[in-house]
């Protein structure tokens, strides 16, 4: 998924969002990380069970979509998320999701 993930990482580099819908990822790539500038992120349609702390740090995230996964955790801090899109098929046994303006 390597070589198919760094386009996607640079268009969102220029635009601030990052398309990740549908590619049957298991978990969202280390990658992600470098890229501070995303406002949007679309994990839609992928088999994530869990998301680390770590997305908590993309400072200029506001819509996570997070829609037809397997979420079973969500944990992180998100500063300023206006929306959170998630299919309430998923069955979470924790949800610490703390949002603070």
């Amino acid at each position: 998924m390597g070589n198919a993930m760094a386009p996607r990482l640079e268009n969102a580099e220029k635009t601030g969002i990052l398309q990740l819908s549908g590619l049957k990822i298991t978990k969202i790539p280390e990658a992600v990380k470098n890229v501070s500038n995303i406002r949007s992120l679309d994990l839609s349609h992928n088999k994530l069970e869990i998301l680390k702390p770590w997305i908590g740090r993309l400072k200029l995230l506001r819509v996570l979509n997070v829609e037809n996964n397997k979420l079973r955790k969500l944990i992180f801090n998100v500063i300023g998320l206006l929306q959170l899109v998630r299919n309430s098929s998923d069955v979470l046994t924790t949800a610490c999701i703390e949002v603070l303006f």
